[in-house]
């Protein structure tokens, strides 16, 4: 991830209660390691969908992700196989992401994080045409520098002074997923239909919203059931106030192009089963209109970008035959 060190990414306990229908887990832990997750979004290797298709509460600060753990925790209720809640609070606390994760003090914690999540999903796993559905909401109640207005409300390029300080922000997203067809009626060869939307609910936010729809198909060739052909695109959507600062900035600096208040995001790949445990993924990613975040005072508007990538994975526990984590 962003630092590149030897980390301790998680150290948790967990406790299933009436017969799995409760399941509690908390210590150092990351919000989005519980919430809005799916075993199909890594079969693509671009940030804007794995390892959690959560692009507005990340960069936003919102919610803490892998592998940058604070203190917290969350309780699940699954009274049937085809329903589930979940709810979690967990301490906010962005100094800890560049430690090594064994500082374990709160002196620098800027509020808490919340989430909620109500999931319906097939009854089996093993239906004929399975799906998911998770409809969710965070809170992260540390304060929020506004990108572009003071404390007067005015441009802070131009009129200088503090930022505006915003208490605290809010999101919510409705992600799916559905078995919608099988390849020459072989149900190990499943086509999956995915997407959803991710939105903030505050404009002084860098990042208002997400849109995904992408699909998967298992064994697009018979003689080789394990391999997967995937695509993805995604959508994402700048904050007004952030648009308003990269324009600012922009001219400031003497450019006339115009800020783009999104970029989109796709990926095509193929993932190759070499052996057990052991996957190869090559892929074509295109990026239209990327933002200026890093550069707010390029003259120019970023030009589209075509890249190549590839990705081996290799999973020890299935080479060694231990049993997979659900």
């Amino acid at each position: 991830k962003t630092f590149q060190n030897l980390r301790l990414a998680a150290l948790a306990i967990e406790q299933n209660l009436f017969d799995g229908k409760v399941n509690i887990s908390g210590g150092r832990v990351s919000p989005l390691t519980y919430f809005n997750q799916s075993n199909i979004y890594c079969t693509f290797q671009n940030n804007s969908v794995c390892f959690n298709p959560a692009v507005v509460p990340i960069q936003d600060k919102a919610l803490g992700f892998f592998p940058y753990g604070t203190w917290g925790g969350r309780v699940k209720v699954a009274p049937t196989k085809g329903f589930y809640v979940q709810a979690g609070v967990f301490e906010a606390n962005p100094s800890l992401v560049s430690t090594n994760g064994f500082d374990w003090s709160t002196r620098n914690s800027t509020g808490h994080q919340m989430a909620f999540e109500i999931g319906f999903q097939s009854a089996s796993a093993k239906a004929k045409h399975p799906w998911h559905v998770r409809v969710g909401g965070y809170h992260n109640s540390s304060d929020v520098a506004d990108p572009f207005l003071n404390g007067r409300r005015q441009p802070r390029l131009t009129a200088g002074g503090a930022p505006l300080m915003h208490a605290g922000q809010a999101g919510w997203y409705v992600m799916g997923d559905a078995v919608a067809a099988h390849l020459g009626g072989d149900s190990k060869r499943p086509v999956t239909l995915f997407g959803g939307v991710i939105a903030s609910t505050g404009n002084y936010l860098p990042f208002k919203s997400q849109a995904i729809a992408g699909v998967i198909v298992t064994g697009p060739f018979a003689g080789r059931p394990d391999d997967t052909l995937g695509f993805v695109g995604s959508y994402i959507r700048l904050g007004s106030r952030q648009v308003d600062f990269l324009q600012a900035s922009r001219a400031a600096a003497g450019g006339t192009d115009a800020v783009h208040s999104g970029e989109g995001i796709f990926e095509l790949n193929y993932g190759l089963a070499v052996a057990r445990g052991v996957r190869f993924s090559p892929n074509i990613q295109y990026v239209m209109n990327p933002d200026n975040l890093p550069r707010p005072r390029a003259l120019r508007q970023s030009k589209d970008i075509l890249a190549f990538g590839m990705r081996l994975s290799v999973d020890f526990a299935a080479i060694l035959g231990l049993p997979a984590m659900r």
